[in-house]
């Protein structure tokens, strides 16, 4: 509505200033559709590397956050499974337990990223089994800042209450463990920077003020066009 009352006006005041004078008016207008054709120009180009930003931090959430938490989760139920041995040759029913906490948590650490920005922080995590309510008030109340990654710590703990027991085989597998904890760790920090971190008001702003710049131009450049038509219709020349 707003750029076919520009055209309206353009049309409106070149008429009853001009008159039927039309000297300069196919000019003005091949100017003015110069300069739009060179904003639309720029605009598309903005816009290309703006949604090209978009899709790289999308796809870096998808990779290097999500990706990297569900994978150290994997891998560590995987090592944990196959090197945690009890003296009596297997797995005790503790350990499974442990094990199971583990995944458990590395779940938590993407669930929660998401519940943090409701009003519920952490709530539903209690009904989805994935926080006991004593993990969920030690959260809530003692941890107050990258709640994710600080799940983690935990995962480490059970790394090293396992290590301490001597129920791993040795410094490699344990070194091991620990830097995919600390990847999954990593893996939240990338989402929690991508999403605390947005793209630049400034730069939205600017893209935003060239489409309208442009438009407002395209809208001008119409209203001299059917000026002149108009005028050449009514003078039949």
């Amino acid at each position: 509505a707003l750029y076919y009352a520009i055209v309206f006006f353009v049309v409106t005041m070149y008429l009853s200033v001009a008159g039927d004078k039309n000297e300069g008016l196919e000019d003005k207008s091949n100017a003015v559709k110069s300069v739009a054709t060179f904003l639309c120009t720029m605009s598309a180009f903005i816009v290309g590397l703006f949604t090209n930003f978009n899709i790289s931090r999308w796809w870096n959430i998808r990779t290097e956050g999500i990706g990297q938490i569900w994978g150290a989760t994997c891998q560590l139920s995987f090592l944990l499974n196959t090197y945690v041995k009890s003296y009596g040759g297997g797995v005790a029913e503790q350990d499974k337990r442990l094990i199971h906490n583990v995944v458990r948590y590395g779940r938590a650490s993407l669930a929660c990223i998401f519940s943090s920005r409701s009003e519920g922080r952490f709530d539903d995590l209690v009904d989805r089994r994935l926080l006991t309510a004593k993990e969920h008030d030690i959260l809530r109340e003692e941890v107050e800042y990258r709640v994710p990654c600080c799940i983690w710590a935990w995962v480490t703990a059970i790394i090293a209450h396992f290590d301490q027991q001597k129920k791993l085989p040795g410094p490699p597998i344990v070194n091991t463990l620990y830097a995919t904890a600390a990847r999954g760790r990593d893996g939240a920090a990338v989402i929690l920077r991508a999403i605390t971190c947005p793209l630049p008001l400034a730069y939205v702003h600017m893209i935003s003020t060239i489409v309208k710049i442009n438009n407002i131009l395209i809208a001008i450049a119409f209203g001299f066009k059917i000026t002149l038509n108009m005028h050449t219709r009514s003078t039949g020349c």
